[in-house]
């Protein structure tokens, strides 16, 4: 009876391991790794876009093209970030044209007190020059992705401001 209970334990345990191994292979093979500028590359069968750290320089480029522009400020740590990080990332699979910067809201004060972000969980998007769209703590990734549409259409209208 013992040994009975021994190998139904250890067939569970077997099937557990199993399953976290096509888990875990699942994972590498959607293919997230870091950049050597910590960026983050999310690489599938389409193309898609790369989430960059901030810098003004790289930003005032993306600006001045009039490029889409997603801006991610972030904190370490943040429950509400930790939950729109997943759906930036399928936005930058989505918008593979857009420019996705993020910032850490606490390493980067000039960044965040330049774009006005009075807390973490900030999303700021640009589109031809422009602020298009803000939203704060905003963890809905239906209104996430509305948001991000609004910034494509504002480039079928051509509207231009400065920032």
């Amino acid at each position: 009876m013992r040994l009975l209970s021994i190998k139904k334990s250890f067939a569970v345990a077997s099937i557990a391991l199993v399953t976290a191994s096509f888990a875990t292979s699942a994972l590498a093979m959607q293919g997230h790794d870091k950049g050597k500028h910590g960026e983050v590359n999310v690489t599938s069968s389409t193309k898609s876009a790369t989430m960059m750290n901030y810098s003004s320089k790289k930003f005032q480029r993306a600006l001045s093209n009039g490029d889409m522009i997603i801006v991610d400020i972030y904190k370490d740590g943040c429950p509400v970030c930790a939950r729109q990080h997943p759906i930036l990332e399928k936005a930058t699979s989505l918008y593979p044209n857009a420019k996705f910067f993020r910032i850490n809201y606490d390493k980067d004060k000039q960044a965040v007190k330049k774009f006005r972000a009075g807390s973490q969980s900030t999303i700021i998007v640009f589109n031809n020059k422009k602020e298009i769209n803000r939203s704060v703590g905003q963890v809905k990734e239906e209104a996430l992705l509305a948001q991000f549409e609004k910034g494509v259409k504002a480039d079928k209208k051509k509207v231009r401001r400065g920032y």
